[in-house]
């Protein structure tokens, strides 16, 4: 059975990792995995961002290097996380600093996290550098998420199926993009109805447009594509299905399917 993110990223400090690199969208929910996983290691947990520089030290921020000349004088074990690390890659200075500190990293019981959308390490950083990948949020967590969110709606009706179907089509959407879509779409649709779905799956569409790598092509698919179920085709060559589909067999599961290409 494969580690959690949580699991892998505890595996890699306790295994000795002094750099681990964390590509993903989602800053706070990283953050929120990061700082659970310092806890359970007894770390400090210091995240440094361009602007800021960690807490309470204004004269680390500016650069990489002012980042790196802060952990130098900082002896408690601790996880360092720096944020938005795929914008900073490129000052020579600093990535030598930071080859230089990773024996001091390793006798402090210290780890430093890059965490960004992409990250390209430096040819000489790779073999030095763990990943851990933190995948979008999968169908059990944007439930609880949605859940959450229903609860605290006064007004927002729904059903266990419908809450379903609201899940499934947000899947590809981070968990912030997810819970803002719901609540637009409820907000859009008086509650959350066959209408609020469909609303749903128009704003992932929109979503997975702004990603680089991944977009949807609107191609009008012919009925023998889907054995002939045009019942579930719609106007845009996406199949979506919902119970109400096919009674007369006894129904159907809720399930929406489109038509992706690598670029």
């Amino acid at each position: 059975m494969n580690p959690s993110p949580r699991e892998e990223l505890a595996l890699l400090i306790r295994g000795g990792w002094r750099l681990i690199i964390m590509e993903t969208f989602e800053e706070e929910r990283a953050l929120g995995l990061i700082e659970r996983v310092a806890e359970s290691l007894e770390r400090k947990f210091e995240p440094w961002t361009l602007a800021r520089g960690f807490e309470g030290d204004g004269q680390s921020s500016g650069s990489l290097d002012a980042a790196l000349r802060a952990v130098a004088v900082r002896e408690a074990p601790s996880i360092f996380v720096i944020l938005d690390a795929h914008r900073l890659l490129d000052d020579a200075l600093a990535i030598r600093r930071l080859r230089d500190l990773l024996p001091l990293l390793a006798s402090r019981r210290q780890v430093m996290v890059f965490l960004g959308p992409t990250i390209d390490l430096p040819s000489e950083l790779v073999r030095e550098a763990g990943q851990v990948d933190l995948p979008l949020p999968a169908e059990p967590e944007l439930r609880v998420l949605f859940q959450r969110i229903l609860d605290k709606s006064a007004g927002i009706d729904s059903t266990p199926e419908r809450l379903g179907e609201a899940v499934r089509g947000s899947l590809g959407l981070t968990s912030s993009e997810a819970m803002r879509v719901l609540r637009k779409a409820c907000r859009m649709a008086g509650g959350l109805n066959e209408e609020a779905v469909g609303i749903i799956v128009r704003e992932k569409r929109r979503a997975l447009r702004r990603t680089p790598s991944l977009t949807f092509h609107d191609e009008q698919g012919g009925l023998a594509e889907v054995g002939g179920l045009g019942e579930i085709l719609n106007q845009d060559g996406d199949l979506r299905s919902l119970p109400c589909h096919f009674a007369d067999l006894g129904g159907i599961d809720g399930f929406y399917a489109a038509r992706l290409r690598r670029l």
